[in-house]
């Protein structure tokens, strides 16, 4: 017939047969699925293609592992697919959906404008990737690009050089047949191995800050021996324990300040402990809690009976003295245990696991670093079994706080105040070890799971009192999180394409 023949190329008004009454028959719209865990992205995406007759979005999603499901069930033309997924990242998810649903079309659109992550993306056979900063502008022309067989990447990626000349812009990419994929220089295995999405990978920055840490340590021992021998079997004396321990915290201070300056280029307040908000608000409320918290668990073990004040054994200047000394001591033990384990090695494992889903890179990371906490304390001699799972329990803890104050300050004051409190205010074991010229000589009564026996305060269960109690301050004062994430990027850009 002669619409076939036209094809409806032109209008059949221009061929003269409106008035006889023939129709031109409508193409089905192009059936389009939306795959985002963030409701405000998607309907921003549904607005854009609401205008366009030829677009139609037949469903929405917000997990890899339904995006499969709804692939499967609907037989889209087009996926419009994001990667940071909850339950099945992006890219996973494009995998099963060509097994599924081999005629779907897919077009990443993501906030990563890393090059090797869009490479990934285009080897499991998907046709494009838009980076949703530049969506409001790219996200229909790589829509076209994609159902017309061309593929379409966007030009804020971050290519393998700037300026590289082998790199194609998305212009050239969509004169593209189908079948060619940009090209790009190649990376070299050791590119491969070594280098990421944030450059470096956190598996290779976590041991270079390890051996970075102890390569400064080593050059400064030769001070911490002006202190003398140090037997940690008998109590300690805070003098020479001052010294190391004000070492040891410039040393993992430093450390971090050598990998931020030129392994990550980032300001130093990325890694947790930022200058300017120390000893402020934050501190001084996990000194308050810290000291206050163990004061209520001993008075409780005193009313239980499994544990005495006893007598006070300092009087006048000495007690200003050490408890001066213990102070400032257990502030350095704070900075180095809380920099050392909670900071550099905190964030950069963090952004290396932001492929995982929702706010998994931060507890996978949290957990990790709270066993090795758990684990440097295993020669302590006075340590007990229960002891130490309580170490990991603080651990998660001052990462709780981390993640909801956005620094360590919380958790340095914490930390340090509960320290003072055991060892110096009322003369308790510390996590196995005991110090000389303590405020109060007290004693302990009844089983070691009650009292907390060589382990002190922390190896009795009332101390999980004490931790939970903690984490509920934090939850309370600290309402919303304030630790930067790598998607959150995502979030301010979906934000921000949602009001436009």
């Amino acid at each position: 017939m002669l619409y076939h023949f036209l094809e409806c190329k032109r209008p059949l008004a221009a061929w003269g047969f409106r008035k006889v009454g023939i129709v031109c028959p409508m193409r089905r719209p192009i059936q389009v699925l939306i795959v985002d865990d963030y409701e405000p992205w998607r309907r921003f995406i549904r607005l854009t293609l609401l205008a366009y007759d030829k677009l139609q979005v037949i469903g929405e999603v917000s997990d890899g592992l339904e995006a499969v499901e709804k692939a499967h069930q609907l037989q889209p033309d087009l996926i419009l697919l994001d990667i940071g997924l909850p339950k099945l990242n992006g890219i996973e998810a494009a995998r099963r959906i060509r097994e599924v649903s081999p005629t779907s079309k897919i077009l990443f659109v993501s906030e990563n404008h890393a090059w090797d992550i869009a490479e990934e993306a285009l080897r499991v056979g998907t046709s494009g990737y838009v980076v949703k900063s530049g969506a409001a502008r790219e996200l229909l022309t790589a829509i076209w690009a994609v159902l017309e067989g061309k593929q379409f990447l966007s030009p804020s990626l971050s290519g393998p050089s700037h300026g590289d000349p082998e790199q194609r812009s998305p212009v050239d990419i969509l004169d593209l047949p189908q079948t060619v994929r940009p090209r790009t220089r190649p990376r070299s295995l050791v590119q491969k191995v070594f280098i990421g999405p944030h450059g470096l990978r956190a598996g290779w920055k976590v041991p270079i800050f390890f051996l970075l840490l102890f390569a400064v340590g080593l050059c400064l021992r030769p001070l911490g021996k002006w202190g003398g021998n140090i037997n940690p079997k008998l109590p300690v004396p805070p003098g020479p324990m001052l010294l190391r321990e004000f070492l040891h915290a410039v040393a993992v201070l430093f450390a971090t300040a050598i990998v931020a300056r030129f392994i990550d280029r980032k300001p130093w307040r990325y890694f947790g402990v930022p200058l300017h908000n120390a000893f402020r608000s934050n501190f001084w409320i996990g000194a308050a809690s810290g000291v206050g918290l163990l004061a209520l668990q001993l008075e409780i073990m005193h009313s239980c009976g499994w544990f005495d004040y006893g007598s006070v054994q300092l009087h006048g200047g000495a007690i200003v003295a050490y408890g001066l000394m213990w102070a400032f001591l257990f502030l350095f033990v704070a900075i180095n245990e809380e920099a050392t384990l909670r900071g550099y090695v905190q964030r950069v494992t963090t952004d290396g696991f932001s492929l995982l889903p929702g706010n998994w890179s931060f507890w996978v990371s949290a957990v990790l670093f709270s066993l090795l906490f758990a684990a440097a304390h295993l020669a302590n001699p006075g340590e007990n079994k229960f002891g130490l799972i309580m170490v990991f329990i603080d651990g998660i803890v001052m990462c709780f706080s981390l993640w909801r104050t956005g620094d360590l300050w919380f958790a340095i004051g914490n930390h340090a105040a509960w320290d003072w409190g055991q060892t110096f205010v009322f003369g308790t074991p510390n996590s196995g070890l005991q110090g000389k010229h303590a405020l109060m000589n007290p004693a302990f009564h009844g089983p070691v799971l009650l009292a907390g026996g060589t382990d002190g305060p922390e190896g009795s269960v009332l101390v999980l009192l004490s931790e939970a109690l903690i984490a509920v301050l934090i939850a309370l004062i600290y309402r919303k999180r304030k630790f930067p994430l790598i998607t959150d990027q995502v979030r301010r850009s979906e934000v921000r394409a949602d009001r436009d």
